[in-house]
């Protein structure tokens, strides 16, 4: 048998480079591609629960005009999103009533936008990550039933979706 029978044609090889060059260039290229941009449908929700069915909740203390405010926006990618770490998540809470902003009162790293004095709008702000836990404490103006609506939203704003501003919480400050 001779040599030249047994190892490929010249053109065999190269036609098969050409088939196989885009497969392996397309391979390479995906995992890049996906580790930095978000997929259709990553977005952020308001995490509810039986005892959280509207995503925030207000809980008033046992006496005095104070109350705790508490929500969680979660992400709920579809798979393989990534979170937009480099993204900015804004919460506002706007109370039906002004109130005093007292303090934090969970550990996630987060500032406060608008200032401290009595308001009905408070801003805050935090990096975007797998979550954003918000819960503070205010003091009421005066006794009543006191309610808040949160909305939150990125910067960017292409980083991702989220949902719309939670229903109404109502609670009643006890003097």
């Amino acid at each position: 048998m001779k040599t030249e029978e047994l190892s490929p044609k010249r053109r065999s090889v190269l036609k098969g480079a050409a088939w196989s060059t885009p497969v392996i260039a397309a391979a390479i290229a995906a995992p890049a591609a996906s580790a930095s941009e978000v997929a259709e449908g990553g977005q952020y929700i308001w995490e509810t629960s039986a005892a959280n069915p509207t995503g925030s909740k207000i809980d008033p203390h046992a006496s005095g005009n104070a109350a705790t405010y508490s929500s969680q926006a979660s992400w709920a990618p579809d798979p393989w999103a990534n979170v937009p770490t480099s993204a900015t998540m804004t919460i506002t809470v706007a109370f039906t009533a002004p109130v005093t902003f007292a303090n934090f009162t969970s550990t996630q790293p987060r500032s406060l936008v608008s200032g401290d004095e009595s308001r009905t709008t408070f801003v805050f702000v935090a990096p975007a990550g797998q979550n954003m836990n918000l819960s503070f404490t205010f003091n009421g103006a005066a006794s009543g039933t006191i309610g808040a609506v949160s909305s939150m939203a990125l910067t960017p704003s292409n980083a991702a979706t989220w949902e719309s501003p939670t229903t109404a919480e109502d609670v009643t400050l006890i003097p």
